[in-house]
């Protein structure tokens, strides 16, 4: 019970500290970012293809120019282009394309600090959920790298390494279902004094963005 207790309460900081970050960032920002995430991600994935034939089409031209290949006399030179390596080598186009999505997510997020005006994109309970869906979709993205990481010689890296984007989300959500059912059947008998942290906790909230509201008037 006490490393279930450990789960579901690293679960829940996690998820408060992105609820956070979407609270102070706005609710433009952070739906901007999600859009740009989910869409980046599974868009990448699904042109990956042709996304690494047009990376490594623009190195071998980048080679061959710098080689001299345009101001050439060479009939022969075209063929030097064709035999120039990729810059993105067979078996390494899903890190090309996990590293393309994280500096598309990095620009985004720099992006949207600097051109979105704090105006423009205001904290709301909106934004608190829009920043947990972002922390949920990023925990299942990075989720199975870290422990492929952590623990490299293990059968759950390998699963994990493997397995979709659903698998891992659908994986999530059962453990941390069945973690929250026992931490309940534990904490049920004070369920009344749960609720009432929970709406006084609701009602500081509301509060706090009301006292904000009335600030920047």
């Amino acid at each position: 019970m006490s490393d279930q207790i450990q789960v579901l309460i690293a679960f829940s900081l996690y998820l408060i500290l992105f609820a956070w970050i979407g609270f102070q960032r706005g609710t433009l920002r952070e739906f901007i970012i999600l859009v740009l995430s989910i869409g980046g991600y599974f868009g990448l994935e699904r042109y990956q293809s042709v996304i690494v034939r047009v990376i490594n089409l623009f190195s071998r031209f980048i080679s061959f120019a710098r080689a001299g290949g345009l101001t050439s006399d060479d009939p022969n030179a075209i063929l030097k282009l064709r035999d120039a390596p990729g810059l993105i080598q067979p078996g390494d186009e899903g890190t090309a394309i996990f590293v393309i999505w994280a500096l598309l997510l990095f620009l985004g997020y720099v992006v949207t600090s600097q051109a979105i005006s704090d105006s423009q994109s205001k904290p709301s309970i909106y934004s608190l959920l829009l920043g947990v869906a972002n922390g949920l979709f990023y925990i299942t993205v990075f989720l199975p790298r870290l422990v492929a990481l952590i623990l490299p010689d293990t059968e759950l890296s390998q699963e994990l390494a493997a397995a979709s984007f659903r698998k891992v989300l659908t994986t999530t959500w059962d453990v941390l279902g069945e973690n929250f059912q026992d931490i309940w059947a534990v904490v049920e008998p004070q369920r009344s004094l749960i609720f009432l942290l929970l709406i006084t906790g609701l009602v500081v909230l509301a509060a706090t963005t009301l006292n904000g509201a009335r600030a920047k008037s």
